[in-house]
Formats: C-alpha cells, sequence, structure tokens
C-alpha cells in the first residue's frame, strides 16, 4: 500500500477486482444523488471522494486477506444477508445461533454480524428478538396461552428471560400485559 501512495507518476495500478463494499456502495449514491449545487456540490463530493478513495485502500488491504478473513461486507454478500434474515423468520421456534446460522449462509460469523449492524442497525441476535417479542405480544392478545406456552411458541427456552426482555420492550411483565389488555378489551366489548 505503502508503494500505491509513494507513486507519485501513477506507474502502479491500484483496482478492485471485487464487488464494492456496502460503505462505497452508500458513499457512491449519495455521491450522484447530491442536491447540493454550484460551490457547494463541489466541496460535497470532493469530501465524498476522499472518504471513498480511503474506504478503497481499506478494501484493497483487505482483499489480501483469505475470503474467510475479511472483515470488509461486499454488496455481493447482501444476498447471503437476506438468506439469514428469511432463516429467521421462516421459524420463530428454531432458535439459531450466529455460528450455525453463518455456516448455513455460507458467510463467516463476524461478516454476518457486521452486515446485520451496518443493514438492520442491530446484532443478529436482536433481530431474531425483535420478531419473537412481536409475536409473544400477538399471542398474549389474541391467545389464552401461559407464559410458558408462548415462550415454547417463540422458541425461548427462559421464561425469566422473555419477561425481562417483554418487560424492558412494554414496560410490562407479560402476565400484567395480558391481564391489562383482555380487561381493556373485555370493557370495550362490554361498552
Amino acid at each position: 500500500m505503502l508503494q500505491l501512495i509513494r507513486d507519485v507518476n501513477g506507474t502502479n495500478q491500484f483496482y478492485c477486482k471485487e464487488f464494492y463494499s456496502l460503505e462505497i456502495a452508500f458513499l457512491l449514491d449519495d455521491f450522484t444523488d447530491c442536491e447540493f449545487t454550484d460551490f457547494m456540490k463541489n466541496v460535497y463530493r470532493e469530501g465524498r471522494v476522499y472518504e471513498i478513495l480511503s474506504l478503497q485502500m481499506q478494501q484493497f488491504m483487505d482483499d489480501l486477506r483469505s475470503p474467510k478473513e475479511r472483515k470488509i461486507i461486499r454488496k455481493a454478500m447482501v444476498e447471503k444477508i437476506e438468506k439469514a434474515n428469511a432463516i429467521i423468520r421462516q421459524d420463530l421456534a428454531n432458535n439459531p445461533t450466529v455460528v450455525n446460522l453463518a455456516k448455513e449462509v455460507g458467510m463467516n460469523q463476524t461478516i454476518l454480524q457486521k452486515g446485520f449492524r451496518r443493514m438492520h442497525k442491530m446484532t443478529v441476535n436482536e433481530y431474531v428478538r425483535k420478531p419473537r417479542l412481536k409475536k409473544a405480544k400477538e399471542l398474549l392478545e389474541e391467545s389464552d396461552l401461559n407464559i410458558t406456552e408462548i415462550c415454547e411458541r417463540i422458541g425461548m427456552n427462559s421464561c425469566n428471560y422473555f419477561s425481562k426482555l417483554f418487560r424492558k420492550k412494554h414496560g410490562l411483565s407479560p402476565k400484567t400485559y395480558q391481564r391489562t389488555y383482555k380487561s381493556a378489551s373485555a370493557d370495550i366489548s362490554e361498552g
């Protein structure tokens, strides 16, 4: 890399054989969709060019590693992350670990985690919990299942952990939420 930077005459080629990283792809979109005009547009785009160049150098260095050791997520890997999304959503009762999920979609677990953080602003585990808590809320509202049965249906092994997560998200324990919801529903139907 140092030889490339010192190459003031431009005799060494610098290019990428792979897909752009997600960060570069987003910056390129941002670069072309710039809404500034005149001077501000030029300054904005110049800043983006430096960001893209910096990320391209990082990707160049990352490409020198073996595919399993790469840390930068490529745009091409989005399909694998989407496949992981489908696996997670397919069966809430199935409790895929990050390691198993990464193996199933053919990715390094570090890159899978990075991709989830980048695409969904959360970890894989947080992403798994989100639809489970949503489904649990629906079951609390629409069924007479007890907490243990709900935990089984959404694939959570620990009712205490489920209660802790539910309370953190909704401000009430699952039992209290279920009683309150059923009571409010009964009052509405009677009135």
